[in-house]
């Protein structure tokens, strides 16, 4: 059996990169891409990638910096999301692409207090079995 390596942290590149979520033949496309360009294999942490200041090249639902090789993986857990304040969506500020916002207005609209209330109510009630019966 292998044991986890809890105490080794991820390279950098690991961490700021998203090649570790593609698929097999993604990332191999994404790998013989980087060759071909002469880009490295691990991202410099220098650069920041941003759809303004950088060109990328897209294979599937990744998109590859042709200035430092940092892949980008536009999907619902996209890292580079921001608010439109026009439509209230979500948009990668990478690919363009659209999200929908994770809270409706009216679910915006709650007191954080309320929220946390109303989980509350379910666990101030007593248990039908505690403190009596055999095991």
């Amino acid at each position: 059996m292998q044991t986890a390596k809890r105490s080794q942290a991820p390279l950098s590149s690991q961490v700021n990169d998203d090649m570790l979520t593609l698929d097999k033949t993604v990332a191999e496309q994404i790998t013989h891409l980087k060759h071909s360009r002469g880009l490295p294999e691990e991202f410099t942490a220098e650069h920041a990638c941003s759809g303004r200041t950088c060109t990328y090249s897209q294979i599937g639902d990744s998109f590859l910096c042709e200035k430092t090789g940092r892949v980008h993986v536009c999907d619902d857990m996209c890292r580079e999301i921001v608010l439109d304040p026009s439509s209230e969506l979500l948009v990668c500020t990478i690919s363009g692409r659209c999200f929908d916002r994770w809270l409706s207005p009216s679910e915006e609209e709650l007191d954080p207090g309320e929220q946390q209330g109303d989980a509350n109510v379910a666990a101030d009630e007593a248990e039908p079995f505690m403190g009596s019966g055999r095991f």
